[in-house]
């Protein structure tokens, strides 16, 4: 278990991350996602066994305890998107970008803004 405590006057709750908590991020993962950089897919992980979870666990609170991580967990693989098979296909404003993030840090970014939610709040709630 991860044990934090929130320095914010705003926020009384406890921001501890668990294996139970993992476990519930894991359904929040969208199936069938691939990770840009690792070639690991989100189903690897959402249909991992529970001991998995003590495994991922002890990673975020190695990276939460040490401020760490490894650059893996940072880098994105951004993939072009044609928008329209109208306009011409050599035109640059016809792509958007799509980032294929790391599907460990989706993980930990999940956990982080559902433990958070008290101080980041959104005009759209």
């Amino acid at each position: 278990m991860v044990v934090s405590g929130c320095d914010s006057p705003l926020c009384n709750y406890n921001h501890a991350i668990t294996s139970s908590d993992v476990s519930n991020v894991l359904f929040k993962l969208k199936a069938r996602k691939a990770d840009g950089t690792n070639n690991l897919m989100s189903d690897a992980l959402i249909n991992s066994s529970p001991s998995m979870t003590v495994h991922i666990l002890l990673l975020f609170s190695a990276i939460l305890r040490h401020n760490v991580s490894s650059d893996n967990t940072l880098l994105a693989t951004l993939m072009p998107i044609l928008k329209s098979t109208k306009k011409c296909l050599n035109d640059n404003t016809n792509y958007r970008a799509l980032a294929l993030d790391s599907v460990l840090r989706m993980l930990l970014d999940i956990k982080i803004r559902d433990k958070s939610e008290c101080v980041f709040r959104s005009s759209d709630s």
